[in-house]
């Protein structure tokens, strides 16, 4: 089960988005990629290397989506389904 956000533009430059996420990118010469946003460990997908390819501008990413997380989709779903409205909670 994994759900993708919108279609983000982007102008090539640095990563917008955390440490762990997981992308979908498209370069501005067509190649696509998927991964980690890279953080401590070295499996995950490197922006930056994506970006400066060889120097090749047609490596810079022109868009990109984050896959929503596992939990945040079955919440949305119990959201959904609920038969009654949440009532709000005040402090």
């Amino acid at each position: 089960m994994s759900e993708w956000g919108p279609w983000i533009k982007h102008d090539g430059s640095c990563c917008p988005v955390p440490a762990g996420t997981f992308v979908h990118v498209v370069t501005k010469g067509g190649e696509e990629e998927f991964g980690f946003i890279k953080g401590t460990a070295r499996t995950h997908f490197d922006w930056a290397v994506v970006m400066a390819h060889y120097g090749n501008d047609d490596w810079y990413i022109t868009r990109y989506r984050i896959r929503k997380p596992r939990g945040l989709i079955l919440l949305q779903t119990l959201l959904h389904e609920l038969d009654e409205p949440v009532a709000e909670v005040t402090s």
